[in-house]
């Protein structure tokens, strides 16, 4: 497979058809110059909410299984994880900001510090952190 490098620039490019073959690419689609990749970036739709992803997200946000006990305390982590996502991210996913003061500094505290204590009181959590405290000081 030859590749025609034109500049320091291209170099970078150039490499990506030998990973985009890997990957199942066709090496012709493959942008080789930094001139293509930049073409390409400006053709291509780059921010798309998939189908999987609009899935991974429901998954993360609103996981099965999950202890009733232990949905409101997730959907305010998901609060906070979708006030931390940029506007356009938020807006591609069709997520409204969440209101200010979920953001707030103490506010987050209080809930990262509640999902502690969940965790900690699950089956094996507390035995495994104190193996890994073990590890380290040896």
């Amino acid at each position: 497979m030859a590749v025609s490098v034109t500049g320091p620039a291209d170099r970078p490019c150039s490499a990506l058809r030998c990973r985009g073959v890997i990957v199942g690419v066709p090496a012709e689609k493959v942008p080789t110059t930094a001139q293509a990749m930049r073409n390409y970036i400006d053709a291509a739709p780059l921010r798309q909410a998939t189908p999987a992803a609009l899935d991974a997200m429901g998954i993360v946000l609103d996981p099965p299984q999950l202890a009733e006990d232990l949905h409101e305390l997730w959907h305010d982590v998901g609060q906070v994880a979708i006030g931390t996502l940029p506007g356009w991210a938020r807006e591609m996913y069709g997520f409204a900001e969440p209101p200010s003061e979920t953001m707030e500094r103490e506010p987050v505290r209080q809930l990262i510090g509640a999902l502690d204590v969940a965790f900690e009181a699950l089956p094996g959590v507390l035995e495994a952190r104190q193996r890994i405290e073990l590890r380290t000081r040896q």
